[in-house]
């Protein structure tokens, strides 16, 4: 044993120096050791090529732990140092020294542990590490969002496991003897060792001897996903997320933007879309809606938009009535409707949807923080409010919810209500984690309809559903019908629990969904409304989406249109054609208001298109984009990876992409490119 009191501030360092030396090892391996606990937890996927197929993540792995190993043991260094100076100076601090560094220690040994578990489970839901979502996550409704994840998963249990784990990797670098390893050494080879040790740990933390130090993009090895779902630990993934974030937050500068995804000018963007304008400001007009001259006339009918909470496409597919009732009364809707199954959403969380849909936007948030009071003059809002609409944006949830009573108001819309309103307009209306229960929100959304039909007011409005979310709950009374998991695919949750209560406020959802058209087909409202609906995303929990075979489910949503007779087109449209979110807007002002589609956005659904695909502005890979159709699909338009359809109807990574899968890609980089200059442009003139 050694006494630390008498320790000289340079024997306390190289004490402390041995410690947090020990510390990175550890560290290292804790690191190394999540990714082995995904291995094992997803080892199911890769067949029977086992070592063969995670191999790639294990080598580049091992660099992202190394690296982040070097910079947690050069904070340890720092700190060592520092208390080791402090109880030169002051003599009290003397006894505290080694009692410091172990609170810094235990907190880096906790912190890997907590974001190695939360990555694991991070996965388990969204189907990617870490990614940008984690902050929208935050900004939500913070009680809703903690208590669904303390509902949902094991908090207590991970916070106390990890508690013990770090207690028990700071007892294994316990003080003593051993840990002066330099002891009776001269000072210069003490200062050398010490030097070297430094330059390793930078390069470690480096993560690269090249030119490029080791970045996120370095994690994409494999045409696999989820070998490269398997690269990043917890901290880097959460690194790579907050930067990624900030790139969407503090927006880079137009030139910058456009040349991400490989154009040296609006323009160069614009003519691949078949622009034929002579200068930039009469293409940022033209995508400003400047020149747009929305007309509205008796004939001009109610639009009405649901925006359904996690209305996951894959489950219309295990529908069986009597026996797996997924669809409640809504499956009596579908054959008098428009239903077009190929779709997916621009984003992949609630609110980035809304912004997707609103502003067509691949910036989110937006209209949180700094460029809130942006004019986005080309806002849906402003639209359908310059069209003579009344305007309005109901939820179940608060009226704030990401401030949305405030940003919404500032972009067109006239009135922004949730619970407060509904549960003045409907007293018996019960408050649950994420608001009021659909069908009193469904019931507020007709009865503003019938309110705005007395007084002869054309009314746009935007519903956002909010039961269908965790932690679930369907209100006190329901009659459920007849749940069965079996008839789910083999890729579902193992949580049998997690799956009933999911697929039941699913099917309360659609009952919902379902009562509210039929009433409003058997109302005087039925020949003068069009009603839409599609999910904000997909239910990201119930299915298990490891890799991109199925990217078409992983971000899938149904798009669903009601029309009056008088609005029907005289042909079907292709109702298996690739659609999308960015589709939804341009066909509603086709039918409402005879208007053609915006240059650089979405397509009119029910106009046929020579080689419909889908365009996503959700951030699969390291950079935003997403497009899909018959040729294939492509993510992350910035550094592409192509995928193709193999014969069971699945995708698979392949490099070597069809000419017309390139040149889709090319159109869909051009669109994204456009939609971030104009915002950028907006932003700028605020």
């Amino acid at each position: 044993m050694y006494n630390e009191i008498r320790d000289t501030g340079r024997e306390c360092f190289w004490r402390l120096w041995g410690r947090s030396l020990l510390a990175g090892a550890i560290l290292l391996v804790m690191l190394a050791g999540t990714r082995l606990v995904f291995t094992y937890l997803y080892r199911g996927q890769a067949g029977e090529q086992f070592w063969s197929f995670w191999l790639p993540a294990f080598k580049m792995g091992l660099r992202f732990d190394l690296k982040w190993a070097g910079i947690f043991t050069i904070v340890l260094l720092f700190v060592s140092a520092l208390v080791s100076l402090a109880g030169v100076l002051f003599v009290r601090l003397r006894g505290w020294r080694h009692t410091l560094w172990e609170l810094s220690a235990f907190c880096c040994f906790f912190t890997v542990f907590l974001l190695g578990v939360s990555n694991i489970y991070y996965f388990q839901f969204f189907s990617t590490p870490i990614n940008p979502i984690v902050f929208g996550l935050l900004e939500d409704d913070t009680y809703a969002t903690l208590l669904s994840i303390w509902h949902d998963y094991p908090v207590l249990k991970g916070l106390l496991g990890g508690a013990a784990i770090s207690l028990v990797a700071l007892w294994l670098t316990r003080p003593g003897a051993k840990m002066q390893v330099l002891s009776g050494k001269k000072l210069y080879v003490k200062v050398l060792a010490a030097f070297v040790t430094i330059v390793f740990l930078f390069v470690f933390a480096r993560g690269s001897f090249g030119k490029f130090p080791l970045r996120h993009q370095d994690a994409f090895v494999s045409t696999n996903t989820l070998v490269n779902a398997a690269v990043p630990n917890g901290v880097s993934a959460l690194y790579a997320a907050y930067g990624a974030r900030q790139r969407m937050t503090k927006l880079a500068s137009p030139e910058e933007i456009l040349r991400q995804f490989g154009f040296s000018s609006p323009l160069e963007a614009a003519k691949v879309l078949g622009w034929q304008g002579a200068n930039e400001q009469e293409l940022l007009d033209t995508m400003l809606g400047k020149n747009e001259k929305p007309v509205i006339s008796v004939k001009s009918p109610h639009v009405v938009v649901a925006v359904m909470e996690a209305w996951s496409r894959e489950l219309f597919d295990y529908d069986v009535p009597g026996k797996n009732d997924l669809l409640g009364s809504f499956r009596n809707q579908l054959a008098t409707g428009y239903y077009f199954k190929r779709a997916i959403s621009v984003g992949h969380g609630t609110f980035a949807s809304l912004e997707g849909l609103f502003y067509d936007s691949p910036v989110s948030p937006l209209t949180e923080g700094e460029y809130s009071g942006a004019p986005f003059l080309f806002a849906e809002g402003r639209y359908w409010k310059k069209a003579g609409y009344r305007t309005v944006f109901l939820t179940g949830n608060a009226e704030n919810w990401r401030n949305l009573n405030v940003s919404l108001t500032k972009q067109g819309f006239d009135e922004v209500l949730g619970q407060a309103w509904l549960q003045a307009q409907f007293p018996s209306a019960l408050k649950f984690a994420w608001g009021i229960d659909d069908e009193y929100t469904f019931k507020g959304a007709l009865k503003l309809l019938a309110d705005a039909d007395a007084k002869g007011e054309k009314l746009f409005i935007v519903v956002l559903s909010t039961t269908n979310h965790p932690p679930y709950h369907v209100p006190d009374g329901y009659a459920a019908g007849k749940i069965d998991t079996a008839f789910l695919p083999q890729d579902k949750s193992s949580d049998e629990n997690l799956l009933r209560q999911h697929l039941t406020t699913y099917q309360y959802a659609n009952n919902v969904l379902g009562d509210t058209l039929a009433a409003l087909r058997s109302s005087t409202l039925a020949g003068k409304t069009i009603f839409a609906a599609t999910g904000d995303h997909n239910i990201r929990s119930l299915i298990n989406y490891p890799d991109n075979k199925k990217l078409f489910f992983k971000y899938g949503v149904p798009i669903y249109f009601s029309l009056p007779p008088s609005f029907a087109p005289a042909t079907l449209p292709d109702l298996s054609a690739w659609a999308g979110h960015r589709d939804i807007f341009p066909t509603l002002r086709a039918l409402a208001l005879g208007e053609k589609p915006r240059f650089g956005g979405g397509r009119n659904l029910f106009v046929k298109a020579e080689r419909p695909y889908a365009v996503s502005f959700i951030q699969d890979a390291v950079d935003p984009g997403v497009l899909i159709s018959e040729a294939g699909a492509v993510v992350d338009f910035a550094s592409p990876h192509y995928l193709t359809w193999r014969q069971d109807g699945l995708l698979e990574e392949n490099v070597a992409a069809t000419a017309e899968l390139k040149q889709l890609d090319s159109l869909a980089r051009a669109q994204l490119a456009l939609a971030w200059w104009r915002i950028r442009m907006c932003v700028d003139k605020k």
